[in-house]
């Protein structure tokens, strides 16, 4: 295959000339000839292929942070081999058989820093490879005085310090908003719910307290919110993908990460609005002063839960730390050295043991840093998942009739043409959960699932770059700040913004999941 790009010259256009059909093609074909070169590289014995991205979140490097990717041989350091990018990847050859070393040098004002990675290349073979760079590390900002004042006042304060708010919630751990007022057992503290004050922050004041440029500030506010029954809605959204699993650590597909994040919940998790790691089905834990053994204390009376049609959400069994135990042990042995990288643990001396029902003890061989063990821990590969059962379906584990639920919604029906779940009524944090049942529509076809969101079938819907002309000028038309589009319902919109214009599914703390990531980016 020629790696040289087709000549466009003929096909250049003035500023004031029509794209012609001929070079629009021409355009297509260029654009899916790279892809093409891309794919036939990764597969060329003797070829590096090289992926960056960013530890614990697992994003990818934008090639403009990148200012060069160098490889030398180990035994020739003043050697280089040639290096191209496409897309996402860089690729680096041909390389002889031996020990080659690569280095990642990201730009100055990145933030990142340098990473080298040793490499065999063997004969015969393609190579390809992650390399994960840690997050850069920001400067240190003061938190505003916060106390006494009304919530969207010290939202904006926030935000002009240049910090994020996290959780905001009162005295109940409910979710509170800007939109709500003082609410007692249901009813309005005030006889007239327009004169009702908005929710002010209790959180006592504190003295110099500095942290992280664009860290986090949970904010405990003084008032009360309950989620009446009759609020509660339904969901219609779309699923593109086909599902081959809903076991949490094979789930690989967009479509399977989305149902598995809904269905499970790991030890810990991450605030979708923070990105900061919080408890989850783990209450608490502590680790000892030497950073290597960590015991985790699950939360009481959580329970693997599954639909049935006649009496709705059933308790099938305990959720243990036997459970969970098991969970860890099925990771490392399916995906170890790739979760070892990822979250730089070693996890083939990691010891995991269950102390008892509600306790579990996990030791590594070395110190370990907090940040990445409950990262992985909020990773879905680590999430707990019910042995007995999984011993007992086998291969059948993941499929809908072998399935239980430990998240905030279970599966109530699956089929071809869509997947039904509904909350789940044992969940932990249930009350919080205002969307009763999500319906997923199950259409591959991007231009399709458009016109069914536009014929009033679907709340929101994905919008691909190919198809951003044909809709933007819709008044439900949303561009996420990560560069996905969606269309998505005003009322959706309004009832659940996570800031003044950000569009909904960005992240939304019922669900836990970073939509646009999830489905846009397919990450």
């Amino acid at each position: 295959m020629s790696t040289q790009p087709p000549d466009l010259t003929a096909y250049r256009a003035q500023s004031d000339a029509p794209i012609t059909a001929i070079a629009w093609n021409a355009l297509r074909s260029a654009i899916l000839g790279a892809y093409a070169r891309a794919d036939e590289l990764a597969t060329r014995p003797g070829y590096i292929t090289v992926t960056v991205r960013v530890r614990a979140t697992d994003a990818l490097v934008p090639g403009t942070r990148i200012a060069r990717v160098t490889t030398q041989p180990a035994d020739a350091p003043d050697g280089d081999l040639p290096v191209v990018r496409l897309g996402a990847r860089y690729f680096i050859g041909p390389a002889d058989p031996g020990d080659y070393r690569v280095t990642i040098t990201p730009t100055e004002a990145s933030g990142f820093a340098p990473q080298t990675r040793e490499v065999p290349v063997r004969s015969g073979r393609p190579t390809e490879i992650t390399i994960y760079l840690a997050p850069p590390t920001p400067g240190k900002v003061r938190v505003p005085e916060l106390f006494g004042r009304p919530l969207q006042e010290a939202l904006n304060r926030l935000e002009a310090a240049s910090l994020r708010p996290g959780r905001v919630v009162d005295s109940h751990g409910r979710a509170v908003t800007v939109t709500d007022t003082g609410r007692l057992g249901g009813g309005f503290l005030a006889p007239d719910p327009a004169q009702a004050a908005a929710p002010v922050i209790a959180t006592e004041p504190s003295e110099d307290m500095e942290i992280s440029q664009g860290g986090t500030v949970h904010l405990l506010v003084a008032a009360q919110r309950s989620v009446p029954p009759e609020e509660r809605i339904t969901l219609d959204l779309n699923l593109p993908d086909p599902i081959e699993t809903l076991d949490p650590l094979r789930a690989r597909a967009p479509s399977e990460r989305i149902l598995a994040g809904l269905l499970f919940q790991g030890l810990t998790e991450r605030a979708p609005e923070s990105g900061e790691l919080t408890p989850g089905l783990a209450a608490e834990w502590e680790v000892d002063e030497a950073g290597e053994v960590w015991t985790f204390t699950l939360r009481p009376d959580i329970h693997w839960a599954r639909w049935d049609r006649t009496v709705g959400v059933v308790a099938e069994a305990p959720i243990t730390a036997g459970d969970a135990a098991f969970a860890l042990g099925r990771a490392v042995e399916t995906a170890g050295d790739e979760l070892s990288e990822r979250f730089g643990i070693p996890l083939a001396d990691m010891e995991v043991e269950a102390l008892d029902d509600q306790t579990l003890r996990v030791a590594f061989s070395e110190p370990v840093e907090a940040e990445r063990v409950l990262a992985l821990l909020a990773h879905p590969a680590a999430f707990p998942v019910p042995r007995e059962r999984v011993e007992e379906a086998g291969e059948e584990w993941g499929q809908p009739d072998a399935l239980l639920a430990s998240g905030p919604y279970v599966l109530a029906a699956m089929d071809p043409t869509q997947v039904i779940l509904t909350r789940n009524t044992l969940w932990h944090a249930a009350d919080s959960v205002q969307i009763e049942e999500v319906r997923f529509l199950r259409i591959a076809d991007p231009e399709l699932a458009i016109k069914t969101y536009l014929a009033g079938e679907l709340d929101c819907v994905l919008v691909p770059e190919s198809l951003r002309a044909e809709v933007s000028d819709h008044p439900d038309f949303h561009e996420a700040p990560s560069g996905v589009f969606w269309l998505t319902r005003p009322w959706l919109t309004r009832a659940y913004p996570t800031s003044p214009d950000a569009p909904p599914f960005e992240s939304i703390h019922i669900w836990r999941l970073d939509w646009s990531a999830k489905m846009g980016r397919g990450a």
